[in-house]
């Protein structure tokens, strides 16, 4: 009587024939038998836009942050100086819009002081909820800038207002992306890193 010589099907086999390396080719398109090289050719443009990307960053942490302080400082004396101009409208220091309502004279330097001096102290003290207020005031200003250049003709209205803005809003969005991703800013708030993706 002959042994039987038939081999067993199942997983093992189907998967270990080289007859049905046609299966694993076409289901590492779908991510169920990925092939190697295929992992280093995909991951490739994606790691050279992270060290990319890494650079730009080390770059900006060597000034930005002490720069951030600065122009927050500069901010805060600006407020202040609107708002003492507002209380106090003998001392002209030039400051105030006439096309802008009264009401929206003092938000508009009210936000500024807030602006500045939330990331002025939240520096000096490493508060570490600085910049998600500080993102939340940018998102005040560009409220406030919005109204005053479409309803009151900001920037000298028209096209140029509104590029003006647009530029003002750019700004705005750099800085939050900035202060969300520097390790600089981690480390001097004293912030946890994110954990690493698996």
């Amino acid at each position: 009587m002959k042994p039987n010589t038939r081999k067993k099907r199942g997983h093992a086999h189907l998967f270990g024939n080289p007859t049905f390396t046609w299966f694993q080719a076409a289901s590492s398109d779908y991510k169920l038998f990925p092939r190697a090289h295929d992992h280093d050719v995909r991951s490739a443009p994606d790691a050279a836009a992270n060290a990319l990307r890494g650079a730009a960053l080390d770059t900006l942490d060597r000034f930005l942050p002490k720069g951030l302080f600065v122009l927050s400082a500069g901010l805060l004396c600006w407020g202040l100086w609107g708002l003492f101009e507002y209380a106090f409208p003998a001392w002209h220091l030039g400051l105030q819009d006439s096309n802008f309502p009264a009401g929206l004279q003092f938000i508009h330097f009210l936000a500024i002081s807030l602006t500045g001096s939330i990331f002025v102290f939240g520096y000096l003290k490493r508060w570490p909820h600085t910049r998600h207020a500080t993102i939340t005031m940018y998102a005040v200003l560009a409220t406030i800038c919005f109204i005053e250049t479409m309803d009151f003709g900001a920037f000298g209205g028209g096209t140029t207002g509104v590029m003006i803005m647009l530029a003002e809003f750019a700004l705005y969005i750099g800085l939050s992306t900035y202060l969300l991703r520097s390790d600089a800013i981690r480390k001097h708030f004293q912030i946890a890193s994110p954990r690493p993706e698996r």
